[in-house]
């Protein structure tokens, strides 16, 4: 098979082939020690990054010996065969010409390129925390943009530093849609996905605007813009819901529980205010100047206050009225199920507690020193 070359690699040279594999013994009895390319690090067979540096490596088997060998070598350093023909064909091949006298080329993925695959795909990873900030500051500067840009005031007086942060945020989104796109296996799946597609649509109106097509027409795409905050719920997710050593999910604490109550409110209350926003703006400018004023009409729809508030007049702006009323009572379930969930543990304690209890009285009643037994009367 013929390994393909990384998109950004750094060489190293090994010693030549003729030793023994990875953790084997060859013909002398001394095993082959292998060394990572970057930092000379000793590298452990089967270990896809580097324990100092972090360098990926990655791994496939000798058709001949089965002894472990880099991806991107051209020779077994066990047997010297190639590793550059087909598997079926590799039993019958002997070492190639000139095999031993010449050393091996490990090719070592760039640190950059790692560090952008651990920051996209491995959710354990500092990378993936770093990464994960970095865009939770970009959709939080995205969401005070859209709430900025609102308010005729600050539009007039700082309109062209609006645009040209808007310009920054699309580029940091396009490069975070690219790179998703680059890193997930199968890349369909990324972009056929519902976050996928969340992430093009929320880059499209930048693209267009810069096309210098009237946007009058695509308003409602670009309130799907706003949509992206919820990737913040996406994001509390991944982070409570780590598995333990069995594969299994831990139990979500009181403290998660709350974080993610409220960063729903915050994201039903942000995206109701801006939808409702453009769809009566023009409609009743008195009663829905900006979106700062909205949010408090979506605050008392919520909380189930506004008997009293400003209804829309548009078939649209009622519609978004229902759908955050709707959204209102779920966030009220929520909060009861939280509440029961908290009771529950609250009864788990005690429980553990008195169970714990009568355990601890067991064995102090084992351990007692028992009474002698009294003497018999003597008999008349």
């Amino acid at each position: 098979m013929t390994a393909a070359t990384p998109p950004a690699t750094a060489s190293a040279a090994l010693p030549a082939p003729g030793g023994a594999a990875p953790g084997s013994s060859g013909s002398s009895g001394a095993p082959l020690s292998l060394k990572c390319g970057q930092c000379d690090a000793p590298v452990i067979p089967g270990e896809k990054f580097c324990v100092r540096c972090g360098s990926g490596l990655t791994w496939r088997i000798c058709g001949s010996c089965e002894a472990p060998a880099y991806e991107f070598a051209h020779f077994c350093q066990s047997c010297g065969n190639s590793l550059d023909i087909p598997e079926e064909d590799a039993g019958s091949t002997g070492p190639a010409p000139g095999a031993p006298e010449r050393p091996l080329v490990i090719e070592i993925e760039n640190p950059v390129y790692a560090w952008l695959r651990m920051g996209l795909t491995q959710p354990d990873s500092r990378p993936y925390f770093y990464m994960t900030m970095i865009v939770v500051g970009l959709i939080l500067l995205s969401i005070l943009m859209i709430v900025l840009d609102s308010i005729a005031s600050v539009r007039t007086q700082y309109g062209t530093i609006l645009n040209a942060l808007e310009t920054v945020l699309l580029i940091g989104f396009t490069l975070e849609y690219i790179l998703n796109v680059m890193f997930t296996v199968p890349r369909r799946k990324y972009v056929l996905s519902f976050w996928g597609i969340n992430d093009f649509l929320a880059i499209v109106p930048g693209f267009l605007s810069g096309l210098s097509v009237n946007l009058t027409e695509f308003r409602i795409v670009r309130l799907l813009r706003v949509l992206r905050v919820l990737r913040v719920l996406k994001l509390a997710k991944l982070a409570r819901r780590k598995p333990d050593a069995d594969g299994r999910p831990l139990p979500r604490t009181m403290q998660e529980d709350w974080q993610l109550y409220g960063v729903t409110a915050v994201c039903v209350v942000i995206i109701s205010a801006t939808m409702l926003y453009y769809a009566e703006g023009e409609t009743s400018p008195q009663a829905f100047p900006d979106i700062p004023s909205t949010m408090w009409w979506a605050w008392l729809i919520i909380t189930s206050a506004g008997q009293d508030a400003i209804m829309p007049v548009t078939l649209v702006g009622r519609l978004i009225a229902v759908a955050t009323l709707f959204a209102g009572l779920a966030q009220f379930a929520m909060l009861i199920a939280i509440v029961a969930r908290q009771l529950q543990r609250m009864r788990q304690e005690e429980d553990r507690v008195r169970a714990s209890a009568e355990r601890a009285a067991q064995r102090m009643a084992i351990l007692a020193p028992r009474k002698p037994a009294p003497a018999p009367a003597p008999k008349a």
